[in-house]
């Protein structure tokens, strides 16, 4: 865009102009130099001043601005702070070099300040028709398009400009550009996307670490969440292990999983690190993947991922019994329960522990939530399912019209014990690979997981000890003293046969045949019915960000996910498939 863009934000009455919404929304083309995204971030935040008590002005309750901007090439961030050190937002450019990301082609989730989001969409694809939001301003860049349309002003191709028409507002303003849009097009809501309901309170049941990231996400858009769970405490099942590792993946095709866990990895490092400031026990600085060479030829940025041969990886842990590894700098371990309640103590949550939760029943606009004796314990116009894989029991025990469980993925169920023991040995990183290990307290071992699908054993048993302590003898030479204790704790992981987890808006009973749809934002969902679950062993890896996408898809922000990947986690996603190849039979 041009060089004044302060000047062009402030003829346009930016921000000012959305003061009495709950959000204001900017998109931006072609981030440049990082202009446009610092000069609206420098006007909001002088808004916010003018705005202070004692200045005259009504307060707004806790507004927020997203920026959403495009970058095919990603600036080092000292080439950020040498192109803005004079300018009037300096100061505002060394924090959003603090917080920059590495250069991966993906949509990073930036929270720059309270109230203020940057969501960055970085590489050569074609990023407009990805995005899902509704925005107030946009900043259109000619002179750089973003991938997927041709360079030069005013030639926009129809289809990149039908795109841009898809994400404005009503009443969105255009800023810097001399193209003719189309009329604006109606916007390409998230699949399950209902009217606001009235009130802006939320019933989550499920207090591990997806139902305790979704009621934070909801809490953070200014909804007030009851987070509901069977046991007095939260994070009791599978999120309460001592300690769960948070890592990306890679994959020499770079596929749709690998995307998917690295978009994850990516807001996980920044949600893990932000809570262990805040005293949650963990490290957020590194992790090894043990045996790389599946993808030895495969090249990202150092601050993402490195691959270390045999000799760097001694360097690292002499211990390590592996010829090549993958070394994570944003990659670490956290205290799962801990993180859990830390979560919950979010402004606008209240945890009820205890619930004796059987079924939902849809009572007028309200979803109500019953005891096995059919009495009402909550109720509200929205309930998010975080219950990992026996959410449609709750649906199917009052007759709900949800879809079959042949109709949905399937979740198989495994159990997972883990072992810990007292330990003089060390650990520099948690180490992945088969099986895994942290030094997760001074002097204190941890190692696992054992997988049994379709066994329901609850005891801790030596068995289970002795195959996570060959694998950890395996991974790093480690072995307990003789005589050590042993402690455990077993645990179920519910996951997909896709192996991806179920997120969105639930969908309601198949149709016949001749009118099944075609696309998922043409299935019929449950209103105000939502899902987060079948995160397998990753839910410290993938639950930070898919708790936020699924509060953007209710409270009505901008996702911060590809919608690709929105899409391929999709609870309907089966329904689909099976529709589809229907229809080719």
């Amino acid at each position: 865009m041009s060089s004044d863009a302060a000047a062009q934000l402030g003829a346009c009455g930016f921000p000012a102009r959305w003061a009495g919404a709950a959000r204001c929304v900017l998109l931006q083309t072609a981030f440049g130099d990082g202009q446009g995204v610092l000069a609206a971030w420098n006007a909001w935040h002088a808004w916010l001043a003018s705005r202070a008590p004692g200045s005259g002005q009504p307060v707004f309750d806790s507004p927020q601005l997203v920026i959403v901007s495009i970058a095919p090439r990603l600036p080092a961030a000292a080439e950020l702070l040498r192109r803005h050190a004079c300018a009037p937002w300096a100061p505002l450019a060394v924090q959003l070099a603090a917080a920059w990301p590495p250069a991966t082609p993906d949509l990073h989730v930036l929270d720059l300040e309270p109230g203020v989001r940057l969501l960055l969409a970085v590489g050569p694809r074609a990023w407009l028709r990805q995005l899902r939001l509704q925005a107030n301003v946009v900043l259109l860049d000619e002179q750089h398009p973003p991938p997927g349309a041709p360079a030069g002003a005013g030639h926009w191709d129809i289809h990149a400009r039908k795109a841009l028409s898809r994400l404005m507002a009503p009443q969105a303003v255009l800023l810097g550009s001399s193209t003719t849009l189309p009329a604006t097009h109606p916007p390409r809501a998230a699949a399950g996307r209902w009217p606001k309901p009235a009130s802006r309170h939320a019933i989550v049941i499920g207090a591990g670490i997806a139902g305790t990231c979704s009621a934070a996400a909801l809490a953070r858009a200014g909804w007030t969440c009851s987070v509901l769970d069977a046991h007095a405490a939260p994070a009791h099942a599978a999120s309460g292990n001592p300690a769960a590792l948070f890592h990306g993946t890679v994959h020499a095709g770079d596929g749709l999983h690998a995307r998917f866990t690295r978009a994850c990895a990516l807001r996980a490092l920044h949600v893990h690190r932000a809570l262990i400031a805040a005293g949650v026990p963990g490290r957020a600085d590194g992790l090894l993947r043990a045996h790389a060479d599946l993808a030895a030829n495969v090249t990202w940025p150092a601050d993402w991922v490195q691959r270390l041969d045999a000799e760097g990886l001694h360097r690292h842990v002499p211990a390590l019994r592996a010829d090549s590894a993958w070394y994570f700098p944003g990659g670490g371990w956290i205290d799962a329960a801990a993180a859990a309640r830390q979560l919950l103590d979010t402004p606008g949550i209240r945890f009820h522990g205890g619930a004796a939760i059987h079924a939902l029943q849809r009572c007028d606009a309200d979803w109500c939530v019953l005891d096995a004796q059919g009495r009402t314990l909550a109720s509200a116009p929205t309930v998010v399912l975080a219950t990992a894989g026996q959410w449609p029991e709750l649906l199917d025990a009052h007759g709900q019209p949800a879809a079959r469980h042949a109709d949905l993925p399937a979740a198989q169920r495994t159990r997972g014990q883990v072992t810990w023991f007292d330990c003089p040995a060390s650990l520099p990183y948690p180490v992945a690979g088969e099986g895994y290990a942290v030094a997760w307290q001074p002097g204190q071992m941890l190692c696992g997981a054992s997988s049994q699908p379709c066994d329901d054993d609850a005891r801790v048993r030596d068995s289970d000890h002795q195959f996570n302590l060959q694998r950890l003898a395996a991974l790093t030479g480690i072995t307990p003293a003789s005589g050590a204790v042993l402690h455990g704790r077993v645990g179920w992981r519910h996951q997909t046969a896709d192996r991806l987890p179920l997120l969105g808006a639930v969908p309601a009973a198949p149709l016949p045949l001749a009118q099944r749809p075609e696309r998922l934002r043409d299935v019929e969902r449950l209103p105000g019915l939502w899902v987060l679950a079948g995160m397998g062993g990753r839910g410290f890896t993938w639950a930070p960000l898919l708790g936020e996408v699924l509060g953007a898809m209710v409270a009505g922000g901008p996702l911060p996910m590809d919608t690709r990947l929105v899409d391929a986690v999709d609870p309907a996603r089966q329904l689909l498939r099976q529709a589809r190849r229907a229809v080719a039979g």
